[in-house]
């Protein structure tokens, strides 16, 4: 259908392109001009079409000429760009010249773009209409702000800053000071100025565009940005100081913010570790968990000991930030506390939930020898999100040839996991103590201890006299005190203090009613894609299960499985009786085992005329190109896009010709692109007959916009040159 072409003469095809940019119909105008970058016209001639079309009368198509003309224009240009800035009404077009002029960083464009910045200029610039050339000015007034920024036109300043008194309330501020930020010395002189004297919302944005500036633009301004009052500048110039520095001490450990603390903690960290060990005690609990992560190990016994009491009392009482630290680090800090500790944090429904997923994540930290028949245990949680986790946990030991995990996985589908919820969940909470309704008096470990306010932990009986009321074993030791003795009456214990299950919050407890059901959804999801037999026996049970929901899992796991393990006759009769199945899920699973195993005509001719879209996607990947064309005017692009990628396997000019005419009779021009995209030898056909042919204005129109839409790759265009 196509055969290679002599390269035309540049100068000929740009006249032969033409036809299609004067066409009489404006859609075929403006397709045409979108469709110049991939006809591969030389620059000069590339360059020549957009500006003749720059004249065109109809805005669409100026505006799209201007948008190209812009991104591919040289200094050159800069007069045509700035003719059409003023010349042009539409605002589209004056957008883009704007940007060009930007791009090509025209010095000489400057003045112009002050003028704009503060007035209309109605005697020298054209525009749409009287009642709506003030909005299209605010978007051009916007997008000369923002050029003489990127134009670094010093020069301009003033007239930025007297652009904000505008008499009609448009807000310019953000544009204005993102326009300084760029001008490198004397705009950020005149935002670091403007930080003085603006109020309210302003000298928020002031502050918000200094906070976003690269460092070394700030570095002359370090001093001032590190006594500013406001937290967002002092962060801003943290990156500018020494790791180590006598500043960076200052900020960690005075700064009143506690954002502005844990910028500098993380900058400082590796060279001041003794800073993050005395941001443990800090008064914010952001900056504690901030410096929980950070914190080397091993700390001094004694240090080490008091933080895990403390983490202990976080995992309780701290707030989301530190008691997601405190999960994470408890391996780290009292690995033989660490399991029973998590598996209480899981089973604490008050808790909140990414903690518990944390806490099960944690747990998987080889250090603690957390075995399968405890992972197992934890399958009974009411928390959907968390069995779905436990069940990942468990594949990973499955998926290393774990043979308890892939029997816990096998059971879970089974359903045998749960038949005893009641009496895994009883032994799970006593053996692990710490559970959100165990009375303090039954805490793990023989210490009498009690919990500030501040979530630190307090002992009771083994403390010395000397130390300040409420304060936490961690603190008296990295301060240098020793506590002294507390009462354990109710009364004696700090405001907030949990004396009691019932004085606990509640939750409410996540994940469906029908545990049971969802758990064995939620593994064989989860299973997918292990091959184990035990595995795919379960699945197999579940064929027959009377819940549809089940059934259908059950099939699309299997279905996975079909590409790693071989098709036994059973599931093979199975799924011939599966592929008439109401359920499109069913029936789609069972047509790709069957297609998989063995061919079969019939099955194949139903399921390319399914009523479901996947169905015929996947049927249509297993016929010959010559039919697969029949199937690209399908009214879903998946099955348009599935049979293209059949057709072209042929790789045949008579095929791929026949294709490209189905596709553009039934007028799918995004199929059209991508073969255009994909094959070198009919874009060269096409765009010659599109050169050479007289063509309808309908089918002119069809491939100018497949053209339009195509992505050029670099493979394409190598082929193609």
């Amino acid at each position: 259908m196509y055969a290679e072409r002599r390269q035309e003469d540049p100068a000929s095809e740009l006249e032969l392109f033409k036809r299609h940019l004067t066409s009489g119909n404006d859609v075929v105008r403006n397709m045409a001009v979108r469709a110049i970058p991939v006809m591969d016209l030389d620059p000069d001639s590339t360059r020549q079409a957009l500006i003749e079309a720059l004249q065109d009368p109809d805005p669409d198509t100026r505006a799209d000429a201007m948008e190209l003309f812009a991104s591919l224009a040289n200094l050159a240009d800069a007069p045509l760009l700035r003719d059409s800035l003023t010349g042009d009404p539409v605002r589209e077009v004056k957008l883009a010249a704007i940007s060009g002029l930007a791009r090509l960083k025209d010095q000489s464009s400057v003045p112009l773009l002050r003028r704009l910045v503060t007035d209309h200029c109605n005697e020298h610039v054209a525009w749409e209409d009287e009642a709506g050339d003030w909005e299209d000015w605010l978007d051009i007034q916007i997008a000369a702000i923002g050029a003489l920024g990127q134009l670094q036109a010093v020069e301009a300043v003033d007239d930025l800053m007297a652009a904000r008194a505008d008499e009609f309330g448009q807000d310019l501020d953000i544009a204005v000071f993102n326009a300084l930020g760029q001008m490198v010395g004397t705009g950020v002189e005149k935002l670091l100025d403007a930080l003085k004297r603006e109020r309210g919302l302003s000298k928020t944005r002031v502050v918000q565009t200094l906070g976003k500036l690269a460092p070394h633009v700030l570095q002359d301004h370090c001093h001032l940005l590190i006594a500013s009052d406001e937290p967002l500048l002092r962060q801003a110039a943290i990156p500018l100081l020494g790791s180590g520095s006598a500043d960076i001490e200052r900020l960690i450990k005075d700064d009143p913010d506690p954002a502005v603390r844990i910028t500098a903690l993380r900058h400082a960290h590796t060279a001041r570790p003794d800073l993050v060990v005395g941001c443990l005690i800090d008064p914010d609990q952001p900056v504690q968990a901030a410096a929980l992560e950070l914190v080397e190990l091993p700390l001094p016994n004694s240090i080490q000991s008091a933080l895990g009491d403390n983490m202990q009392a976080w995992l309780k009482t701290a707030a989301l930030p530190l008691k997601m630290a405190a999960t994470r680090r408890l391996a780290d800090v009292i690995p033989d506390q660490a399991c029973e500790l998590l598996c209480a944090v899981i089973e604490d429904q008050s808790c909140p939930l990414e903690c518990r997923l944390q806490a099960v994540e944690a747990l998987e930290n080889p250090a603690l020898g957390f075995s399968v028949s405890e992972l197992r245990a934890l399958l009974s949680n009411p928390a959907q999100q968390v069995r779905v986790k436990v069940l990942t946990a468990l594949k990973s030991r499955a998926a290393a040839s774990d043979r308890d995990g892939i029997e816990a996985i096998a059971d879970a589908i089974a359903g045998v996991v749960l038949k005893e919820a009641g009496e895994i969940r009883s032994r799970s909470v006593a053996s692990r103590g710490l559970d959100a309704s165990t009375p303090k008096d039954d805490a793990i470990g023989k210490r009498n201890i009690i919990i500030t306010e501040d979530g630190d932990i307090v002992e009771t009986d083994t403390l010395k006299e000397n130390a300040p009321a409420g304060q936490s074993t961690l603190s008296s030791i990295l301060k240098g005190n020793q506590p002294e003795p507390f009462s354990t009456s109710s009364d004696a214990l700090p405001k907030g203090t949990h004396t009691s299950a019932k004085d606990r919050k509640r939750r409410p407890v996540e994940g469906p009613d029908a545990a049971s059901s969802a758990l064995r959804k939620e593994a064989i999801r989860a299973c997918a894609d292990l091959a184990a037999p035990q595995i795919r026996s379960a699945l197999v049970e579940c064929l027959d299960d009377p819940q549809d929901e089940l059934v259908r899992e059950a099939w699309v796991a299997l279905e996975q499985q079909n590409a790693i393990s071989e098709t036994d006759d059973d599931l093979l009769a199975a799924a011939k009786i599966a592929f008439g199945h109401k359920d499109p899920v069913i029936r789609l699973a069972a047509f790709k085992i069957i297609a998989g195993a063995e061919p079969d005509a019939g099955l194949l001719a139903a399921a390319l005329i399914d009523e479901d879209a996947l169905m015929r996607a996947a049927a249509v990947q297993f016929v010959a190109p010559e039919e697969a064309i029949l199937h690209l005017g399908d009214q879903i692009s998946l099955v348009r896009t599935t049979a293209l990628t059949r057709v072209l396997t042929a790789d045949t000019p008579k095929i791929i010709g026949e294709a490209a005419e189905i596709l553009i009779s039934a007028e799918r021009i995004d199929t059209l692109s991508k073969l255009l995209s994909t094959s070198a030898g009919l874009f060269r056909q096409l765009k010659h007959d599109l050169l050479i042919q007289e063509w309808p204005p309908k089918r002119s129109f069809i491939v100018l916009s497949a053209l339009a839409q195509m992505t050029k790759e670099k493979s394409c265009l190598d082929i193609i040159s």
